[in-house]
């Protein structure tokens, strides 16, 4: 006699299909003790990962707590024998163009930076410039030109555009972007920052792109030596005399209010070089005050990057690259 476990499958079923096709009757087998057996042991099973899933989330939980307690510990104990601890490696950079910053000096509000930057666009006489005008490198005279020839040149202020800190060369900065109602003018950046009494000012000679000697120029030749507000972004055209790609680092700059591009080169590694990798890091391109020279060694596209003066167009006494010498990025940084 044959004992079957289970009831026959019939031959034929319209729910299961054929009785010798497994694939078209995946639900043959009706439930019975063994199956309801077999799925109290697979939730046991899966009951059992998951628990060992979540020990192991703990403890490495657990371990992480107790490395950071270990570290902090043994950095307290190092300041308690003299040590310094923990010192963020690019502190002594940072800390060099903070030097002097006043950071408590409390922020204008958007309101009250658009103010500013209206009542400057406004003035036309020296007079009073007194508080709320930043002359640096631009004299008083190029300043009040610039302001009385600006709506002619490019129209009405059509509106202003508050862009927040703009921090750079140990100063405080905020910054507001101009669009004047000319078609086809660029727009321009109201940087303001703040003076030795507290008094926000706009920098004017970086909003009028102020230079000694005029970009058209220096591109055709006319001029050896001149400092710009330019934009920078790295390049890779290496020709002429600047061939040797291994001796020297190429960027491509621009002036805001032109569409000549040049080439400008510095010995890579150098002072320069690691001042611009610094300020161009993770950026498509920056805002950079540079010395330029022509040596005679290139074409009338390249230039020679002989000081980086600031990290955006608000110059001050000490050039920026001075803190590059601090150390040289590493091929990885």
């Amino acid at each position: 006699m044959e004992i079957r476990s289970f009831p026959r499958q019939p031959r034929d079923n319209p729910e299961n299909g054929p009785a010798g096709n497994a694939e078209a009757r995946p639900y043959a087998v009706p439930d019975g003790p063994r199956t309801r057996v077999r799925s109290r042991r697979r939730v046991k099973r899966e009951n059992r990962r998951k628990l060992l899933l979540l020990r192991t989330i703990v403890l490495v939980a657990l371990a992480g707590v107790v490395l950071v307690g270990v570290i902090g510990v043994g950095i307290l104990k190092e300041k308690e024998a003299g040590g310094e601890g923990w010192k963020d490696p690019d502190a002594a950079f940072r800390g060099l163009h903070a030097a002097g910053t006043k950071m408590e000096i409390p922020v204008p509000t958007s309101e009250e930076a658009e103010a500013l930057v209206r009542k400057v666009l406004a003035m036309r006489s020296a007079d009073e410039f007194q508080g709320h005008v930043r002359l640096r490198g631009m004299s008083e005279a190029e300043a009040v030109e610039f302001l009385t020839t600006l709506p002619e040149r490019e129209g009405k202020i059509r509106s202003l555009l508050w862009q927040g800190s703009q921090n750079a060369n140990g100063l405080q900065i905020e910054g507001v972007v101009v669009q004047f109602a000319k078609e086809g003018r660029p727009l321009r950046m109201a940087l303001l920052t703040p003076d030795g009494a507290g008094h926000w000012q706009l920098d004017l000679a970086s909003f009028a792109w102020h230079n000694d000697v005029d970009w058209q120029d220096f591109y055709d030749g006319r001029a050896r030596v001149a400092d710009y507000r330019l934009l920078v972004a790295k390049d890779s055209y290496y020709n002429g005399g600047y061939a040797d790609e291994k001796a020297w680092s190429c960027y491509g700059i621009s002036h805001p209010g032109s569409d000549l591009v040049m080439m400008a080169y510095c010995p890579r590694s150098g002072a320069e070089d690691v001042s611009l990798h610094r300020i161009l890091k993770d950026k498509k391109g920056s805002r950079v005050t540079l010395r330029l020279e022509r040596t005679g060694d290139g074409n009338n596209r390249q230039a020679e990057i002989r000081s980086v003066l600031a990290e955006d167009w608000v110059v001050t006494d000490a050039p920026f690259d001075g803190s590059s010498r601090l150390g040289v990025p590493s091929s990885g940084e």
